[in-house]
């Protein structure tokens, strides 16, 4: 039996192969994208919808690390781009990010200190960064639009200003109890 994959990302492209392996793979991809989409639905305006957008966001990133560690190497080389161990480790840095996006946000919502939010915000950017290099790769440049590498670029650059912002604000503080 041949089994079919078409690329997540450029739907014009066609992997077949006679291995359920691939069956499988493509099965565990469409459930991490799924958890995906479900976190994205979640109202992120409450902290109990940023603690369940979370929560999936960080399932899908684990489906990713899943897929690409224990189920992708039985198609020994053969796997489609959106299921290389580069692309995978890529979307899984994404989730992560996504849901240290919504950490930061429960800890914005919940008053946490300045020095908190700069850490948090200083993880988000360096896996954006992270994304930013995978998706800057020869092996993906030409796989995704242009626009993605300026989202995650914009995403990196937005999260480490929040941390300069907090860290400044922490320090300044820490500062002032200093003189007093």
């Amino acid at each position: 039996m041949c089994f079919q994959w078409h690329d997540a990302f450029q739907s014009d492209e066609l992997c077949e192969m006679h291995s359920v392996h691939l069956e499988k793979a493509a099965t565990v991809f469409n459930i991490g994208a799924f958890c995906s989409q479900m976190a994205y639905e979640h109202d992120k305006a409450t902290v109990d919808g940023l603690k369940q957008a979370g929560k999936l966001f960080q399932e899908s990133g684990g489906v990713f690390s899943f897929l690409r560690q224990e189920l992708m190497p039985h198609l020994l080389g053969q796997e489609p781009t959106d299921m290389s161990p580069l692309c995978l480790q890529m979307l899984e840095n994404i989730m992560v990010a996504q849901a240290q996006e919504c950490v930061f946000e429960m800890a914005l919502l919940l008053g946490k200190s300045d020095f908190a939010l700069a850490k948090l915000s200083k993880y988000i950017a360096d896996l954006y960064d992270a994304v930013l290099v995978s998706l800057s790769s020869k092996e993906l440049k030409s796989h995704f639009e242009k626009s993605w590498r300026s989202l995650f670029s914009v995403k990196g650059l937005y999260y480490e200003a929040l941390a300069y912002q907090h860290h400044a604000t922490y320090m300044r503080g820490k500062d002032g109890d200093i003189d007093q």
